[in-house]
């Protein structure tokens, strides 16, 4: 049943209506050491919802850089916006990982490289239905990084 509906975390992420920051549990000292200095790694698509992680980042984090990362099907598929050229751009593997798992692994490994303090993402907002099918980016990054997740909701339909 709990593979199915998630986890506590995963559920009050789904719900809220504001910013949650999930910190797993245990952290090591190396990821506690990050979260006092490193950066935030903003995970983005062009969305106005990812537009809208980045200015939550922004303020609730103002002294911390904010690195923005994109994972596009090749480096020349990524959208051409202002926030694309801001990004710093990543090829999705081929493979298995080619949906929401293998996008978040991508943000995930960059947030182990810049020893990110906390990973930002946006959230469509979509029903619980089509999130039980079709999977997420904050969700499947909720489950691979072993750092803080903010995960930033944008309009619910």
């Amino acid at each position: 049943m709990q593979a199915v509906l998630g986890s506590v975390s995963d559920l009050v992420v789904h719900v809220s209506q504001v910013p949650v920051l999930v910190v797993p549990h245990p952290l090591t000292v190396e990821e506690i050491a990050a979260t006092e200095a490193g950066p935030l790694i903003v995970g983005t698509d062009g969305s106005g919802g990812a537009d809208r992680a980045v200015e939550v980042a922004a303020q609730l984090f103002p002294s911390r850089e904010l690195a923005q990362a994109m994972v596009a099907g090749s480096a020349t598929e990524a959208p051409e916006s202002p926030e694309a050229a801001a990004a710093t751009v990543f090829p999705l593997s081929a493979g298995r990982d080619t949906g929401a798992r293998g996008i978040a692994r991508r943000l995930v490994e960059f947030a182990d490289e810049r020893k990110a303090a906390v990973v930002v993402v946006g959230s469509r907002g979509r029903s619980a239905g089509k999130e039980l099918l079709l999977g997420s980016v904050a969700k499947a990054v909720l489950h691979h990084a072993h750092r803080p997740v903010l995960v930033v909701p944008g309009p619910r339909s």
